[in-house]
């Protein structure tokens, strides 16, 4: 769908750059409240993936948080 459930146009925007976080998706409401441009929420993320191992990513890892498995139930 080109639009999500509050009828924002869907658009391609990067989210993490270089390791970072670079953009916040925002509804309406957050938008407004932080007053940031609302942005349609997306349909799926895609991440590019690298070339380093597991553990290498760890290894130069300084601070952070590894997420091995996720769960969601509705």
């Amino acid at each position: 769908m080109p639009w999500d459930d509050e009828g924002l146009p869907r658009e391609t925007m990067p989210i993490v750059k270089d390791g970072k976080v670079v953009n916040l998706n925002y509804s309406r409401y957050w938008a407004q409240k932080q007053g940031k441009r609302a942005v349609g929420a997306p349909g799926n993320l895609l991440m590019a993936g690298g070339t380093k191992s597991t553990a290498d990513l760890i290894r130069g890892t300084e601070r952070g948080i590894l997420v091995s498995r996720t769960w969601y139930i509705r």
